[in-house]
């Protein structure tokens, strides 16, 4: 009985560190990305804040103002779609320009979301 008893914890033993083995370890191509990470706007003259032309803001009179939006970012760091919600009072120039900046014509680009290792899409 003994002898079984000690079989059967063996075999669990080197199920479990098998099982470990092939699963914590990450493609190569993937192994230098965080765990998690959400999409990022970005940085640098192609993020999204300094595609933004605050000159014709001001010119048009946008005063502060705040909107709010979302958008949905391939695994390559493309927006697909866009929209813009919450904006405050006497916002409209101010989200006319973020809507022309987001939008997939303009080609923005963020730095992709991050799940397991590799790249995904995320809104």
């Amino acid at each position: 009985m003994r002898a079984f008893a000690f079989f059967l914890i063996v075999s669990f033993s080197i199920v479990d560190l098998a099982w470990s083995q092939g699963s914590a370890t990450p493609s190569a191509p993937a192994a230098g990305l965080p765990m998690f990470r959400p999409v990022l706007i970005g940085q640098g003259p192609t993020a999204l804040i300094n595609r933004i032309d605050e000159r014709d803001l001001v010119r048009k009179g946008q005063k502060d103002a705040l909107v709010m939006f979302m958008c949905a970012v391939s695994k390559d760091g493309g927006v697909e779609w866009s929209a813009t919600y919450r904006a405050t009072p006497d916002s409209d120039f101010l989200k006319q320009e973020l809507q022309k900046r987001i939008s997939p014509a303009s080609n923005p680009k963020f730095i992709p979301a991050v799940y397991n290792h590799h790249t995904v899409d995320a809104i």
